[in-house]
């Protein structure tokens, strides 16, 4: 009783006032929680100022692909930050009209600074919160729109500003709204209620539409992420999955603050517990095929056998790709790189260059370009393969899996057995599978990755071999999906058909998107692979991101045939696929260079003084990665003797070029730009040059030396590799 009277005559204090400021405030912390994830996913994350950057390039009305109408995609986008303002609004006024501690005021009287701003913030908080996703967005836009260069020449700028007022105005007519809302219902925001039951029926009523507006979008992204959050668009299904975090959240704080259940804490140990069963991202497989992979040297002698019907080549070139990752970007420039000298050979009926290509080593996007290359090749003959394959990669692939991801794959973190129903991984294949049936008019994507090889072509008479880059989680090994086999030459890998066999062959069994989506398991937007073996497959970047590591190995296998054969009519070409503004073509990587698209990469590699101490390991071994690739690089060029290097780079540009999985029509413009157009007074890159000469290799205007077999078996040419 003492104790009690003790209590009740505690004098107020600015501390006893500072805690209860707290107590308010952390009956909306979801609500703010949201709100900070928000500004952080649109102003910092880079993925995040590429959304809103594509929302404004694509009102230039060129957009690649056949995606949904644009006043579809306004409208869920509107719809979605309308449904996270009024979520964050309805369920901050409606927590913090509940008592959840009776009686609390009376024991500890509030002091006068609390006095004056209890009644302020309960009215002001749950409508400031409401206005913020809007807020979030017009900065956002308006950040988006400082990404470009002040010479860039499009008018993308304007549009993301005129978006970013917009949102800014509806921000103002929506507090407006809430202001005259109270004023003309002469409701009042009282702390009076104990539990649900106790609220007003339309508050109720409210509350089960969200709850039932959250459930219909989980069905929905459960059925077909690629149908309805394709239609919406990724800046929609983040916006309306802020929206249903924050219900859900407020939620479990409500649950908290009545019965003391710390359901969040709870949430976070069942999902842990559940993670030690619940993996449910295999490797998808396909039916086996009675095709029997060849090792490289048999390989070789396929092309050359073919190859041979071109008899007014005195010399034939073999080249051999590497292509980096890089995301879609990467996926994009590879096609057109391609895909461009592909179409030149047919124009101007020359021998075709796809049958002149003995393998593609890629890594991540570029492993879905080439990946794409090869299935355009099966297609009608002297149909031109750049157009359809530019659509293809034009469709946003991005919005699919980040629905999967926050909705059924994040439902299955909470079910401790796996649904490979829910894997978001597959929601990404697919996308490219529907896209490759809707441009390059076949399946080959969807169907097995053998079948490119075990059936003619009438295109073709060689279809390039493909070495799709991936790293093992376990061993930090490559992983490597080809329809070759990948014995010991190729140093320290794994071949993923031993991992992924259905028949006796030990093929690579799985969908051709699947082996290229082994390649770009990059971020969490696509989770690690797991193997029947249980054993994970992540991005090919993890081990080195050029490809060249493998392709010199695969120019060491044909130069030991050459030279044990004594062939002198085939000369080893190396063809770099780099999309890396900072690459040079001799090698390497230029840090000097400035403009929008290389700000990033800029900004990882300047020298800085925050947290040194604990951040230096982190950032040497991110950085390493990119030392790597530049190492593997000039290894290949030494190991090809410097000669008959083909470059084709991606210069510093002044408008963005992406990395995720969303191309928007402004950047796709500017690789084709860059494809046609010198940049050699930029940094030496002279894509029209190299163009021409390696057609010129086609058509016998580039000389080409015979090969030397003495000097392929030199040992000092090895002991220089």
């Amino acid at each position: 009783m003492l104790m009690n009277d003790q209590i009740e005559q505690t004098p107020p204090s600015f501390w006893s006032d500072l805690v209860s400021f707290y107590r308010v405030c952390r009956v909306c912390r979801f609500s703010l929680i949201v709100t900070i994830l928000g500004y952080v996913v649109f102003l910092r994350v880079p993925q995040g100022v590429e959304v809103l950057r594509s929302l404004g390039e694509e009102s230039t009305f060129n957009v690649l692909g056949s995606g949904p109408a644009p006043v579809v995609k306004w409208c869920a986008i509107v719809l979605g930050a309308l449904t996270w303002s009024l979520a964050a609004w309805y369920t901050c006024r409606v927590l913090l009209s509940f008592d959840f501690q009776p009686g609390q005021a009376a024991r500890r009287p509030p002091g006068r600074w609390w006095q004056a701003v209890q009644p302020i913030l309960r009215n002001q908080l749950p409508k400031l919160l409401g206005i913020a996703p809007l807020l979030i967005m017009a900065w956002g836009f308006w950040h988006a729109s400082t990404t470009y260069d002040a010479d860039a020449p499009v008018k993308d700028p304007t549009w993301l500003r005129g978006y970013a007022v917009a949102c800014l105005l509806l921000a103002g007519l929506f507090y407006l709204f809430l202001v005259f809302r109270f004023r003309l219902s002469g409701l009042q925001l009282t702390a009076d209620k104990r539990q649900v039951g106790d609220l007003a029926g339309s508050t109720r009523l409210a509350l089960a539409l969200m709850m039932a507006l959250s459930l219909v979008l989980l069905l929905l992204f459960m059925v077909n992420p690629i149908l309805f959050a394709g239609s919406m668009g990724s800046a929609a299904v983040l916006l309306f999955a802020a929206a249903c975090w924050v219900f859900w959240g407020s939620v479990a704080v409500y649950v908290f603050e009545r019965y003391r259940v710390p359901l969040l804490t709870l949430a976070v140990v069942w999902v842990a517990l559940c993670s030690l069963w619940n993996d449910n991202h295999p490797v998808r497989t396909s039916p086996p095929t009675d095709f029997a992979r060849q090792h490289v040297g048999a390989a070789f002698e396929a092309w050359r056998a073919n190859i041979a019907r071109y008899t007014q080549e005195p010399v034939h070139p073999l080249f051999i790709v590497a292509t980096e990752g890089g995301g879609i970007r990467a996926a994009y420039w590879t096609a057109t790189v391609l895909g461009r000298l592909e179409d030149a050979g047919h124009a101007a009926h020359l021998p075709d260059f796809s049958e002149h290509v003995f393998a593609i080593s890629g890594v991540s996007g570029g492993s879905v370009g080439a990946a794409a290359f090869d299935a355009a090749l099966t297609g009608e003959p002297g149909q031109p393969v750049t157009p359809p394959l530019q659509k293809m990669l034009g469709e946003d692939f991005l919005a699919p899996p980040l629905a999967a991801l926050l909705y059924p794959d994040l439902l299955q973190r909470f079910l401790p057995f796996p649904l490979a129903g829910l894997d978001r991984g597959q929601w990404l294949e697919r996308a490219w599978e529907q896209a490759g049936r809707r441009h390059l008019g076949n399946d080959c994507l969807a169907a097995n990755f053998n079948d490119l090889w075990a059936q003619p072509h009438p295109r073709v008479g060689y279809l390039p071999a493909l070495f799709l880059n991936g790293t093992s989680v376990e061993s930090g090994q490559r992983i490597i999906a080809s329809n070759v086999v990948v014995d010991r030459g190729f140093l320290d890998s794994i071949d993923a058909g031993a991992k992924v066999a259905a028949g006796s062959r030990g093929n690579c069994d799985v969908p051709l998107s699947t082996a290229a989506h082994g390649s770009a398991r990059f971020t969490y937007v696509s989770p690690a692979g797991r193997f029947r073996d249980g054993t994970h497959i992540v991005d090919g970047g993890y081990f080195e991101n050029s490809g060249s590591t493998t392709a010199l190995e695969i120019l060491r296998a044909v130069e030991r045939t050459i030279a044990a054969q004594d062939i002198k009519d085939v000369r080893p070409c190396v063809i770099f696929i780099s999309n890396n503004p900072l690459s040079e073509p001799t090698g390497g990587r230029d840090l000097r260079q400035g403009s929008a698209s290389v700000a990033l990469d800029q900004n990882q590699h300047r020298p800085g003084s925050f947290l040194e101490d604990a951040l230096a390991p982190v950032w040497a071994m991110v950085n390493t990665r990119d030392a790597h690739d530049s190492y593997a690089q000039l290894a290949l060029r030494e190991g090809q003797g410097y000669r008959n290097v083909y470059f084709f780079g991606l210069s510093p540009s002044p408008i963005p070029l992406p990395l995720g999985w969303k191309l928007s029509g402004t950047a796709a413009r500017e690789m084709n730009r860059q494809a046609s157009e010198s940049c050699a007074d930029i940094d030496g890159k002279n894509n029209p040059a190299v163009f021409r000469e390696v057609v010129g290799l086609l058509n016998g205007s580039t000389a080409i030396p015979p090969v030397d077999p003495a000097e392929l078996a030199s040992p000092a040419r090895w002991e220089r590799r």
